[in-house]
This record gives structure tokens, sequence and C-alpha cells, in this order.
């Protein structure tokens, strides 16, 4: 059943892959940033921030992946994958870990001095990926962040960190914009 917490963040196969048969995640995410441009307009050099930024701050890692200056010329010069997409807009290919450990506040203490409390959670799931969307660019996060912060009793101002998953350029925008 549709329910208050998932009605709006369905699927969208419906209007965008069936009846065009994108093969993989830059097709789908070209739909994305296509329908994006229409309803918001966004430049290129507006993404290439995004996508040097987000390298930049990568290689603060020595094991990063990618290696090298990206600028927004070569942003810019990257290959089109999937019209709008470019091959710097995409998810790279890479083997990783995290891990979260999650106890009782007092076994914490006994582990670190500085643990790190979970204040709040909101999450949003479109599971239902033959029913439409309202809104393809809206990705659910302001949803799921409001109920985070209220939870927690925050506002926007109090974070200090923030860290999207940044599979596709467009994805970091919509991710933003929706918080």
């Amino acid at each position: 059943p549709i329910t208050e917490s998932n009605e709006n963040y369905m699927g969208y196969r419906t209007n965008f892959e069936f009846p065009f048969g994108p093969m993989g995640p830059p097709g789908l995410f070209g739909f994305l940033q296509k329908r994006y441009n229409h309803q918001y307009g966004i430049t290129v050099e507006q993404l290439a921030k995004v996508a040097v930024t987000q390298r930049r701050h990568a290689q603060l890692n020595p094991n990063a992946l990618l290696q090298g200056e990206m600028t927004v010329e070569t942003y810019w010069d990257s290959r089109m994958i999937s019209d709008p997409i470019r091959l710097l807009d995409c998810v790279m290919r890479c083997n990783g870990g995290d891990a979260l450990v999650i106890t009782s506040a007092e076994r914490a203490r006994e582990l670190t001095p500085r643990p790190v409390y979970v204040a709040g959670v909101g999450e949003v799931h479109n599971y239902r990926a033959s029913e439409l969307l309202a809104d393809v660019t809206d990705v659910g996060m302001g949803k799921a962040g409001r109920r985070a912060l209220e939870e927690a009793g925050l506002s926007i101002s109090d974070i200090q960190t923030f860290q999207p998953y940044d599979d596709f350029v467009i994805a970091v925008i919509l991710q933003l914009e929706s918080l």
C-alpha cells in the first residue's frame, strides 16, 4: 500500500526507462540530468565545479583511485557517454570498504575517547519501481534529512560535514538541493 512515507518516492522506470530502453546507469542519469536541466537549468561549468571539487576532496586520501589534477577543461573534454553525461560525470569503478560499528554508549566510551553518537535518522526508499514519481528530480533526501534533523533536535546550520553518495555529478546536486 502507498503510505505517507513512500507516496512521492516511487520509481522512474515507467516514465523514463521502459519507453526508451537505456543501457545502464549512465543512460538513466542522462535522462535525469536532462529533466533537471529542463526544469531548472544547469551549465556545464556548474557541473564541472562539482566534479572538480569532488575529485580534489577524494585526492586528500593518498589511496585515491584517480590520481592527477582534474580541471574544468579536462572535465569538459571527457568523452560523452550518454548525452549529457560525460565520462567524468560517472561513478568510477572501484573496490573499497567502510565499516560502521554500532554499540552501546558505555562500550563506545571504552573503545575511544571520542565516540560518535547517532542523534537522528531519516530514510526514504523508492522500492516500487513500477509506480510513477510526482517529480523524478525529487530524490527524497529533503524528507529524510528533515526527519533526521527533527529527531536529533538540530537544524541544517548545525551540520559540520556532509558526505553525499557521489555516483554521478547530478546526484550530488540533487542531494544538496533536496536538503
